[in-house]
């Protein structure tokens, strides 16, 4: 059975809700998937798993610093097999093309940065829950 990591980390929830359902979608196609809190590893911590998919929120303007320290940390890990990068944010949400725009060059910054270059990374429309601010 083919294994998938999917690394997370989440200020609001809406990343680890990706998370947990890229893991679920994984897991009805026939992976073992392990879901992990960027903010949560530890040496012992890593699966010994074929694929990785990592996932992150921008707050600010910057991904979170768990997640960049991840990917520096494990960076030759992902680059030796499949891999992708989700950015969530409200900019990917934005119908205006400079919100796009930005958001785009967020998650083209964050890659540059750690040298990481995943197979598949796509921005991801983020959640603003009004309940919580309202």
């Amino acid at each position: 059975m083919s294994s998938l990591w999917v690394v997370y980390d989440t200020v609001e929830g809406q990343s680890a809700k990706i998370a947990e359902h890229v893991a679920g979608v994984a897991r009805d196609a026939g992976f073992e998937a392990v879901v992990t809190d960027a903010k949560q590893l530890s040496d012992n911590v890593m699966p010994g798993c074929e694929r990785a998919i990592v996932v992150a929120s921008v707050h600010m303007g910057r991904h979170a610093r768990s997640v960049r320290a991840f990917v520096r940390e494990y960076r030759a890990w992902l680059a030796a097999r499949p891999s992708a990068f989700f950015s969530v944010s409200l900019s990917a949400a934005s119908p205006r093309d400079k919100s796009q725009r930005d958001a785009q060059e967020m998650m083209d910054e964050f890659l540059a940065t750690c040298g990481w270059k995943p197979n598949l990374a796509v921005t991801v429309a983020g959640a603003l829950p009004y309940s919580k601010y309202g």
